[in-house]
């Protein structure tokens, strides 16, 4: 499906501040051919449109026109009516290393099949 040039990429390690011996403090780049990226745009605008069908209202992250900020206001506003109210707010924030190393295929093929 995909041409095999376009399947490789030039991956570039930068450092970060901090110990060079440490993979930790080293950032990669890949840089990958231009009809690989237009490709990649094309399937990317297919997907956004099924993606928001179905992530949830309050997810912020990685979602265009949505920040942090706006999401702390909704918390404040949430615990201050939750004062008023003398009632007990659980709050529980997740932050999910690496939760986006793998894709299931088969729902990515489905969505991009139509």
């Amino acid at each position: 499906m995909w041409p095999k040039p376009w399947t490789q990429s030039l991956v570039i390690t930068l450092p970060n501040k901090g110990n060079l011996k440490l993979c930790q403090n080293y950032r990669t780049i890949s840089l990958i051919s231009h009809p690989s990226k237009v490709m990649l745009k094309v399937i990317l605008n297919r997907l956004k449109p099924e993606a928001e069908k179905i992530i949830a209202e309050e997810q912020a992250g990685f979602r265009p026109r949505r920040s942090t900020v706006e999401q702390i206001c909704n918390v404040i506003i949430l615990m201050e009516k939750y004062l008023q109210h003398q009632q007990e707010l659980h709050h529980v924030f997740i932050d999910f290393k690496k939760a986006f190393d793998r894709v299931w295929h088969e729902a990515l093929w489905s969505t991009m099949r139509k």
